[in-house]
């Protein structure tokens, strides 16, 4: 049984605008699952419907197996939702607003200052415990709102860009962070520009364009999947160009495909051939006067799938 799954799920607003279109998607415990897709591909949409603020209009979000409706109220127990970052709390101090929406939660007073001070000591704001939202930074905001996610301790966070205004080395804590809270059995689910960082740290991805989801799966499965079944490699040649040259245009197999100059140190390659053969032709290129300096597969990453598969 998937913990989180959606059924067919569709969604329309009244005037007929369809923004989901029948979305299929299971989601295992323990994951960290990536949601991928350019504005307007549904993914804010489809984080509402996971969290109860809008029923699909057809089918089903489901987790551990119940459905996800206005009326199941306690299923929000088991849910942390950050949306994108609203200003509306500015005039609350880091406390307060910690405090207003563990209450929420129905955690008593002590809980409630114990788990913010956990909390706020890991993302590194301890001292900002009694400033004001207003006077906070892009960052140190976007922090605060992902422990108020975090603050009742849910097995399930759905996190909606939470990234987006940290500086580098904060996106790489907060990371950390979210693998710490996987390894305790927390199941993450999250959107992000930031492709890279998706396919460094998520387990699966989710691919969504114009209401559908058109590709999902392990990342890794992903990245071998649209591999170019002929490999390309480069080749830095530091000196004697021509010498390779010629020994390229003299070679003749079935393995080399194609090769072109890049540019006067760069050449690529399109051979199919196995490891020791790529090998022997590197090793007839030094021996015709060439000096290789580099060599490389060249490998489709996340983000030329990206544009692979949603096409801008």
């Amino acid at each position: 049984m998937a913990y989180v799954e959606l059924q067919d799920v569709h969604f329309e607003y009244k005037a007929g605008n369809k923004i989901l279109k029948g979305i299929n998607l299971k989601i295992e415990e323990g994951e960290i699952f990536g949601f991928l897709g350019p504005n307007g591909a549904g993914k804010t949409t489809t984080f509402n419907v996971l969290v109860g603020l809008l029923n699909p209009t057809q089918g089903k979000a489901l987790i551990k197996n119940r459905e996800i409706r206005h009326e199941e109220r306690d299923i929000y127990q088991e849910i942390g939702y950050m949306p994108a970052v609203p200003n509306i709390y500015n005039d609350f101090t880091v406390l307060e607003f910690l405090q207003f929406f563990g209450r929420c939660h129905a955690m008593t007073e002590r809980q409630i200052e114990e788990k913010s001070d956990e909390l706020l000591e890991r993302f590194h704001l301890l001292d900002k415990r009694d400033a004001r939202l207003k006077h906070l930074s892009t960052g140190q905001k976007q922090s605060v709102y992902l422990i108020r996610a975090m603050i009742h301790d849910p097995p399930l966070l759905i996190l909606d860009e939470p990234a987006s205004g940290l500086d580098p080395g904060n996106r790489l804590h907060f990371w950390r962070i979210m693998e710490q809270e996987r390894k305790q059995g927390k199941t993450i689910i999250i959107s992000s520009h930031i492709l890279r960082e998706l396919a460094d740290f998520c387990t699966s991805v989710g691919i969504l364009k114009a209401g559908k989801l058109i590709e999902q799966g392990r990342v890794e499965e992903l990245l071998l999947k649209y591999q170019n079944p002929k490999k390309t490699y480069k080749i830095k040649v530091l000196e004697k160009m021509d010498c390779a040259l010629q020994v390229l245009n003299g070679f003749h197999s079935d393995d080399l495909d194609a090769f072109r100059q890049v540019s006067a140190e760069l050449l690529e390659i399109q051979y199919k051939g196995s490891d020791e053969k790529i090998a022997n032709l590197l090793e007839m290129l030094v021996r015709s006067g060439a000096r290789i300096t580099g060599f490389e597969l060249v490998k489709k990453d996340i983000e030329n799938i990206y544009e692979e598969i949603v096409g801008d």
